[in-house]
């Protein structure tokens, strides 16, 4: 019944983007990705910065911008992979590169995804602030915090990975 909007392949592949060659995840990236966003959100909440009516509004917008040109930047990493065929009669240094750089836009194509998925609930649970009672305002508050937070670590990875790989399309004489 929920097959047309199950996430559970864009969450287990921004997971894999966590995790190392041997599939085992990370310590300090889960670290950074799951608790840092925790401790900011909790800090932020219990030191009386709840989200304010005003600031709703401008989150949204945020949101709402930056998830379209998200979707922008999906179909883009898309069209690389799809035309970016496996090389034929190359030596093994180019095929060995040419997959690096499969990896690396597969790992991107995946965070990208997050990323807008987290934008799509962002802006969903941000209304919750708006609401009278105080639980929904603290528990929205915790939420918008620490996925914000998770949103802006994220899309720092996305960016470290597409330097990385237009980086890798300079000619070797124009890199120091």
């Amino acid at each position: 019944m929920f097959s047309k909007i199950d996430i559970t392949k864009i969450l287990s592949g921004h997971w894999s983007t966590l995790c190392n060659q041997s599939g085992k995840a990370n310590f300090g990236d889960v670290i950074l990705f799951c608790f840092l966003p925790l401790i900011v959100a909790t800090a932020l909440v219990f030191s009386g910065h709840l989200l304010k009516e005003s600031s709703v509004s401008v989150l949204l917008a945020s949101y709402a911008i930056l998830t379209g040109l998200l979707f922008n930047l999906l179909v883009l990493v898309f069209d690389l992979i799809r035309k970016e065929g496996e090389p034929t009669n190359v030596d093994s240094a180019a095929k060995a590169g040419w997959q690096l750089k499969q990896q690396l836009l597969k790992q991107t194509f995946a965070s990208i995804s997050f990323c807008v998925l987290e934008g799509i609930g962002l802006s969903v649970i941000t209304l919750a602030a708006l609401l009278p009672w105080k639980w929904c305002q603290l528990s929205a508050s915790v939420f918008v915090y620490a996925v914000t937070t998770n949103f802006a670590l994220t899309l720092l990875m996305i960016l470290k990975r597409i330097h990385a790989l237009l980086e890798s399309e300079f000619p070797a004489a124009t890199k120091k």
